[in-house]
């Protein structure tokens, strides 16, 4: 069989690498498609080039297209988003039952409300059978039930694109985790990142801040205030030289700016005054870390920058590779974290996994730029991804910032029923399976 692997951003790896996986060792033939801004080196695939494995480079979705047009005896291909053009006779040839789709995360739900948007006002081609690959029968109704709940009136029918007929959906568990997710040694991890072997571990993931992500300016301020405003000034700067501007003047500018854009609003200027910012929270880690013999771990994102403070007051800064998958960087952090402490983020499913108590760092409306219909997506309820006693405990940042160097550590003890539920929830009930015989088999149902 041939497969085809669409990759826009190397963090894509992060979801498509067991099913690579399992299809070069069924010898299917591969082709990894991959976006020009990409080098095709930084793959974890590159070093497996051979008969059975190529890659191909196209610039746009305009040129994926027409690769697709030119395609042949492609058996199916591997996505982590619907279709991306308008449809004719030829390409329904192509693709009709063979689009397979990929979940990534609650965002496969969010891109499809508004696809319109992203798109230049095209909705979301519809008149082909596609495959949808959920983690769990659970987390797909409560997209299915967010996006009737939030539908556009200018949204056409992209709101029932997985609810239609002609989406066949699978529940396969979280694809990130694979078999080799369960070969993982401590002792070697801790032995790679020269870690304690005598200390517990508190793995923390920085808030993710970037530099005016939403169009409204108050949500932008409180982010600045948050954590933006201490970040290392050239870590703000986006197109440093575009202007001809030295750096060190476009950081300075860039900082200006910042700190107008808290003072403009009073929950931005509370947060900078009374210090309720991710230095505060970093500062209670360490004094936690401290206090109980833990070592403190950060694991940050290259595109996303870090605090200064973590520089004097984190034991290791792992910068992160998202080239190395399958075990990532976080999952082998994760194997040996007896605490993980991060922002509404998905990286929750693995700390989970690996039976580590993850801490849920939660904010107020304002902090939701993209509105009411991206908080709820992100609610901090009990019972969702972010808020499960007994696996993952949710905290205000304001309470955060003020208890957590109170609290014992024993507090984060896992819950085996709680556990038990979460996986079947939010990972898949049959996790334990291996992808390789179960993609075979939707695959060639799709022939």
């Amino acid at each position: 069989m041939k497969k085809v692997f669409i990759v826009y951003r190397n963090n894509y790896y992060r979801y498509l690498s067991t099913i690579i996986e399992a299809c070069l060792d069924q010898n299917d033939r591969i082709e990894i498609w991959f976006h020009n801004s990409l080098d095709r080196k930084d793959s974890p695939f590159f070093k497996n080039i051979n008969n059975n494995l190529k890659f191909v480079e196209f610039l746009d979705d305009k040129d994926l297209i027409g690769q697709i047009k030119r395609s042949s005896q492609v058996d199916n291909f591997f996505s982590l988003h619907p279709f991306p053009g308008d449809l004719d006779k030829e390409i329904s040839l192509k693709i009709d039952n063979k689009w397979m789709i990929i979940m990534h995360g609650i965002d496969s739900y969010l891109e499809i409300r508004d696809w319109h948007f992203k798109h230049q006002n095209s909705f979301l081609a519809q008149d082909y059978r596609r495959h949808f690959f959920a983690y769990s029968n659970y987390l797909h109704q409560k997209g299915i039930n967010w996006l009737e709940n939030f539908k556009l009136d200018n949204s056409g029918n992209n709101c029932n694109f997985f609810s239609s007929e002609k989406t066949s959906t699978h529940f396969s568990r979280a694809p990130f985790i694979g078999m080799n997710s369960f070969k993982l040694d401590p002792i070697k991890i801790k032995k790679k990142y020269s870690l304690d072997p005598n200390k517990k571990v508190l793995v923390y993931l920085p808030f993710p801040y970037s530099s005016g992500r939403y169009e409204k300016a108050e949500s932008n301020a409180v982010h600045v205030a948050f954590s933006g405003i201490k970040h290392k000034w050239e870590d703000n700067i986006y197109y440093l030289n575009k202007y001809g501007v030295t750096r060190p003047l476009l950081s300075l500018l860039k900082r200006i700016y910042d700190f107008l854009l808290i003072f403009r609003f009073n929950k931005s200027r509370k947060i900078h005054f009374n210090k309720q910012n991710e230095e505060s929270v970093i500062k209670e880690i360490r004094n936690f870390c401290n206090k109980n013999n833990f070592m403190f771990v950060v694991k940050a994102r290259k595109k996303l920058g870090i605090p200064r403070i973590l520089d004097s007051l984190a034991d290791l800064i792992v910068l992160g590779d998202e080239n190395v998958q399958h075990p990532s960087e976080y999952q082998e952090l994760s194997a040996v974290s007896d605490l993980t402490i991060g922002y509404t983020s998905t990286a929750v499913i693995e700390s989970v996994f690996y039976k580590t108590h993850f801490i849920n760092i939660g904010f107020p409306k304002e902090f939701y730029g993209y509105g009411d219909h991206s908080r709820e997506m992100h609610n901090t309820r009990q019972g969702f991804l972010y808020n499960q006693p007994g696996v993952v405990t949710n905290f205000l940042y304001t309470d955060f910032i003020k208890t957590f160097i109170t609290l014992d550590p024993s507090l984060f003890t896992l819950n085996k029923e709680s556990e038990k539920e979460y996986i079947k929830r939010f990972i898949g009930e049959d996790f334990l399976f291996d992808n390789r015989n179960y993609f075979r088999g939707i695959t060639e149902e799709s022939r």
